[in-house]
Formats: C-alpha cells, sequence, structure tokens
C-alpha cells in the first residue's frame, strides 16, 4: 500500500514539472520561430523540414518539439545577399539553444511533450489534446484551460476550493488529476535523469 504524498511533496513535483515544462515551451517556440525564418531566408526548405511525413494526429505542441530537433540537424549555409537578415537570425538562435540547454537537448523535449500526450491519454475523463486548443498542450475537458494553467495556480499557493471559486467551470476531479498528472510527469523526469 502506498503512502500519500504531503502537500509540500506534491508542491515540490508541480515546482518542478512546471520549470522543465517551461524550459521546454520556450525551446519549442524559439525553434518555430527559427524555422519559420530560414523558411522566408531560404528557398530550400527541405533543408528544415522532416522529410517523412508527420503522423496525421501530431499536435503542434509535439510538432514544435520535433522542430527543435530537426534545427539541431541542420547546418544551412546563408546567401551573402542576406547577411544583414541575419542578425534577427543569430539573435533568436541563441535563444533558441539556451532554451534547449536548459532542458536538456532536443531529444528530451520531443520525450518530454509526448510523455505529457501520452499521459493525458490516460486521465480521458479530464484532460484532452486538441491541436486547435491551446496550441495542442493537454487541456481540461476541452476547455481553455491547461493542465499546466492549474499547476502553476497550486504552485502558487492556491487551494483547491479557490481555484474552483476562481473558475466555475472546474471540478474538484480535474484538480485532483492535474495533481496526478504531476507526480506521473515527475516520476518520468525521475527515470530520465537517472535519479
Amino acid at each position: 500500500m502506498t503512502q500519500r504524498m504531503s502537500q509540500d511533496q506534491e508542491i515540490d513535483i508541480i515546482h518542478r514539472v512546471l520549470e522543465n515544462h517551461t524550459a521546454a515551451e520556450d525551446a519549442v517556440f524559439v525553434a518555430q520561430m527559427e524555422l519559420e525564418l530560414w523558411k522566408n531566408l531560404r528557398t530550400k526548405a527541405e533543408r528544415m523540414t522532416n522529410p517523412e511525413e508527420p503522423p496525421e494526429d501530431e499536435t503542434p505542441y509535439v510538432k514544435g518539439a520535433r522542430d527543435v530537433s530537426l534545427l539541431f540537424r541542420a547546418t544551412p549555409i546563408p546567401d551573402e545577399s542576406l547577411l544583414n537578415q541575419m542578425r534577427e537570425m543569430l539573435e533568436i538562435q541563441k535563444k533558441s539553444r539556451e532554451a534547449v540547454r536548459r532542458r536538456g537537448g532536443p531529444g528530451e523535449i520531443l520525450r518530454y511533450c509526448q510523455e505529457a500526450h501520452n499521459l493525458a491519454a490516460e486521465f480521458t475523463n479530464t484532460m484532452v489534446v486538441d491541436p486547435d486548443l491551446k496550441g495542442g498542450e493537454p487541456c481540461i475537458r476541452g476547455l481553455r484551460i491547461t493542465v499546466f494553467d492549474i499547476l502553476e495556480l497550486l504552485a502558487q499557493g492556491r487551494s483547491a476550493e479557490q481555484i474552483l471559486e476562481q473558475e466555475s467551470s472546474l471540478k474538484e476531479t480535474d484538480i485532483a488529476d492535474c495533481v496526478q498528472f504531476a507526480i506521473r510527469m515527475g516520476q518520468f523526469l525521475d527515470r530520465a535523469t537517472g535519479v
């Protein structure tokens, strides 16, 4: 029989999951910007895109993580005529690499995002992943509230009662499932880092 975690332990796990999620989100966003800019600068966009067709059900969130991986495999050479535009490119590239370093590498970002989706699929009564909703992040029952929004409120010290007061469309089970989601994501992070 497993012993229930204390609230402090749960909050510690939530903080760690949020920190990893923020780093992954930053890397995905910046990498998408970088890819888009490269596509605008270059006519041969195939150097920056996956030769294989992505899965039909791939959400923007997971696609962004895949793009991070592709970015780091690509070694494009700018045309001389594009050097003025490269200043912006280099700044974005710097931010992208920093975001990826924070998360441990492009492969880790992809695994993190896929794990979040796989895990959300297990909470079928609570969580939905829809490419048209909040960039494909796991959301509560199709609402415009992500699982990570709820975790953020809990990390700020809000009680379940306060969150339910603030968001009347939520149920108590939604919040409990978000905590369980964080605990499972925490276990995934432990396995990934060998803790």
